[in-house]
């Protein structure tokens, strides 16, 4: 009886991560350990926006020393970042299950993701019309489609990925 019960449990969670992938269009997918120390490497100052926190991978590792604002969309990544809150007793995190799309980004000093090529796409538009001067944007993999960063750090890690870092206002990219 116990097992069949843990075994509908671990059927409706990963049915949750299915379904919330093709709602999304993206699985949620932790930085790599390379990956996270490089965006860790990065000086930062002020207020974080992490766009699409997953399960807190990052989250928890940038809370260290920053105050930071992060945005879930999918149901258990965000119940799992959630309670880690809880236990972890974190004050200066917050873990919102919002879109990110529907959210104001004005008060973002750096914001920190880890997208798809399609969610960048849509992302320049509002970075332009909502960042402030000075706004930091660091991507994990996904460049900001036609624009250049102002720094790229090759991770060297097993997916062979880049941490794109732009300054705002962006540089136009001499590729189009």
């Amino acid at each position: 009886m116990l097992s069949t019960f843990f075994i509908l449990l671990i059927s409706i969670l990963l049915l949750s991560v299915a379904v919330d992938t093709v709602r999304l269009g993206i699985s949620p997918m932790p930085s790599s350990k390379r990956a996270k120390q490089a965006i860790l490497s990065i000086p930062k100052n002020g207020l974080i926006y992490e766009l699409g926190s997953g399960w807190g991978n990052l989250a928890f590792a940038l809370a260290e020393k920053y105050p930071i604002r992060c945005f879930e969309c999918a149901f258990l990544p965000w119940i799992f970042s959630s309670l880690l809150k809880v236990i972890r007793r974190r004050k200066n995190i917050s873990i919102e299950r919002k879109n990110f799309f529907s959210e104001n980004l004005s008060k973002a000093d750096v914001v920190v993701c880890y997208l798809y090529p399609g969610a960048m796409e849509k992302l320049k538009d509002k970075f332009e019309n909502e960042l402030k001067s000075g706004a930091l944007v660091i991507s994990n993999s996904f460049q900001i489609p036609g624009k250049k960063p102002d720094h790229v750090i090759e991770v060297n890690d097993w997916m062979h990925c880049n941490i794109y870092c732009y300054q705002f206002p962006f540089k136009e990219s001499d590729l189009r």
